[in-house]
C-alpha cells in the first residue's frame, strides 16, 4: 500500500516546483498538503480535519477509534464483571446502612475501572448501557437472594415482605449513585 501511495504522490508530482503535487481528485489544482495517513494529495476542497490532522476523504471515512471498537466477547466479560461486582456492592449496602452515600461511588468508580481492565482499555455508551444493565441485573439477584434466604427460614410472608422493603430504598439509592459513577469513567 505504501509503495503504491508514493508510485502515485511521484505521478502526481508537478515537474519543476520541489513539493508541489497535484490534487489526487482534482488534478488542476496544485497543492503542497498530503493526507496524514496515507499521504495523497490533497487540495483545501478535498481536505476533511480531524484530530490528528488533515485527511482525505477515504482516510476521513474511518471514523471510529479502536477505543470504541468493542467486540461481542468484551461485552459479555463487561456484563459479567458488572454482575459479579454489584453483588458484592450491594451484599454490603445491608452492613453499612446510611453510608451508602460515601460507599457507592466508589464502588461505582472500582466497577468502572474494572470494565476498563477487563476490556483492556475500551470505553464508550454502548460499553456503559451494557455495564449498567450488568448493575442493575446484580442489585436485582441481590434483592433475589435476599428474599430466598428470608424465605426459607420458614418467616412469615409478612417479615419476607418487610426485609424486602427495608431493603429496597437503600438498593435504589446505591444503584443510583453507581450507575454516574460508573458512567464517568467509561462513558
Amino acid at each position: 500500500m505504501a509503495d503504491e501511495t508514493s508510485a502515485s504522490s511521484v505521478a502526481l508530482e508537478v515537474p519543476g516546483e520541489p513539493g508541489a503535487y497535484w490534487c489526487a481528485r482534482h488534478r488542476q489544482v496544485k497543492t503542497h498538503l498530503r493526507c496524514g495517513r496515507c499521504e495523497t494529495p490533497i487540495c483545501p476542497k478535498c481536505t476533511k480535519m480531524g484530530p490528528t490532522g488533515a485527511r482525505c476523504a477515504a482516510c476521513a471515512s474511518h471514523r471510529g477509534s479502536h477505543i470504541y471498537q468493542v467486540s461481542l466477547p468484551q461485552y459479555l466479560l463487561t456484563f459479567l464483571a458488572a454482575v459479579v461486582l454489584s453483588i458484592v456492592g450491594a451484599s454490603l449496602v445491608a452492613i453499612i446502612g446510611f453510608l451508602i452515600l460515601f460507599y457507592a461511588p466508589v464502588v461505582g468508580t472500582l466497577l468502572g475501572k474494572a470494565v476498563i481492565y477487563v476490556t483492556r482499555g475500551k470505553r464508550g455508551v454502548p460499553l456503559a448501557i451494557v455495564a449498567s444493565a450488568g448493575a442493575v441485573l446484580g442489585v436485582l439477584l441481590r434483592l433475589g437472594f435476599t428474599w430466598m434466604s428470608v424465605a426459607n427460614v420458614n418467616a412469615p410472608q409478612g417479615a419476607v415482605v418487610a426485609v424486602l422493603l427495608g431493603q429496597a430504598p437503600y438498593l435504589l439509592l446505591y444503584i443510583c449513585l453507581v450507575i454516574p459513577a460508573l458512567w464517568w469513567w467509561i462513558r
